[in-house]
């Protein structure tokens, strides 16, 4: 199966066949490269057509998808997901259990893409963290500091 993404013109010199695309279809995340760009004629933008193997997911021809296509790639020492960061008085920063608690770690956070972001101080590396539903300890939190107060 062939996926087409549209790539316009502030776009067009950042995009280039054999780029890595992530898509997010159906709760599956999907990576794979694009084939190939081609103009189109009678439209502003030209199509990135990316291969997808479909044997596993069942996806129907004429699905309308997002893709997000890597135009640079990063290495960096120390990155969490997206998902896990929260701001909690006005701080950013994620979760981390101690004991039986959960304590936040306010952090100093670099560059992004879509799923991860760059840690650039409050954070060693191999460090766990809580990375699903944080939200719902800092729901926690907030309801226990908001009781405190009455």
């Amino acid at each position: 199966m062939w996926a087409e993404l549209r790539i316009y013109p502030a776009q067009r010199d950042l995009v280039k066949p054999g780029q890595h695309v992530h898509f997010h279809v159906n709760e599956s995340n999907i990576v794979s490269n694009i084939s190939h760009v081609i103009p189109t004629l009678d439209h502003p933008y030209q199509l990135a057509r990316i291969k997808i193997n479909n044997d596993k997911l069942g996806l129907s021809p004429g699905l309308l998808i997002e893709g997000n296509i890597a135009i640079k790639q990063l290495l960096v020492p120390v990155a969490v997901t997206q998902r896990a960061v929260q701001t909690l008085d006005g701080a950013q920063g994620i979760f981390i259990k101690h004991d039986s608690e959960y304590i936040f770690q306010t952090l100093i956070l670099g560059e992004s893409d879509h799923d991860f972001v760059e840690v650039i101080d409050g954070l060693e590396a191999g460090v766990e963290y809580v990375s699903n539903n944080s939200y719902l300890i800092k729901a926690d939190i907030e309801k226990s500091e908001a009781e405190h107060h009455h």
